[in-house]
């Protein structure tokens, strides 16, 4: 595990907010990614030789608005670059948020990747209204970034947006 800064100097705040969905998931959670970027730093595995990109994820506490809608901060930047294997200083970078919401025993997930940080600063995730149905029988359903793909099929979307964290009160 990297070891994180003692002052992360880029805060964000994420929101999570669900539409058209008829009722609220039972439970929710998220996480931060964040990945090595230099592969030269990393050590490589004795037996084929290949390079194992140092990645690790933090959970983000989770604050519920309303019913619909949840809120997060995270850092850009929580790690130190370090020398972490002896073979030069690992640099990181966030690649992604992920949440997971739980309706039942389905589990519904949604991402934002660093691209669209870098971008819009929002995605959105489409679901079939139908996964919603017999939820007693589990399954894992990823969202799709793309809603032409249900056709006239009913759907509900989660919207993962973020933006840098400011100084004000509202915003620590």
């Amino acid at each position: 595990m990297p070891h994180e800064k003692p002052s992360p100097a880029r805060r964000y705040i994420v929101t999570i907010s669900i539409d058209g969905m008829p009722s609220s998931f039972d439970s929710a959670s998220a996480r931060a990614f964040y990945q090595v970027t230099n592969d030269d730093c990393a050590p490589t595995m004795a037996i084929s030789g290949t390079t194992e990109i140092p990645n690790t994820g933090l959970e983000l506490h989770l604050t519920k608005v309303n019913g619909n809608r949840y809120t997060a901060t995270f850092d850009l930047d929580p790690f130190l670059d370090e020398d972490y294997f002896g073979k030069g200083v690992c640099h990181w970078a966030f690649t992604s948020i992920g949440f997971t919401g739980i309706k039942g025993r389905r589990s519904f997930m949604a991402s934002f990747n660093s691209d669209d940080l870098s971008g819009s600063g929002k995605a959105e995730n489409y679901f079939a209204q139908g996964t919603l149905d017999d939820a007693t029988k589990p399954l894992k359903i990823a969202g799709i970034k793309n809603s032409s793909i249900f056709g006239s099929n009913k759907t509900f979307k989660i919207d993962v947006t973020a933006k840098e964290a400011t100084n004000d009160n509202d915003n620590r």
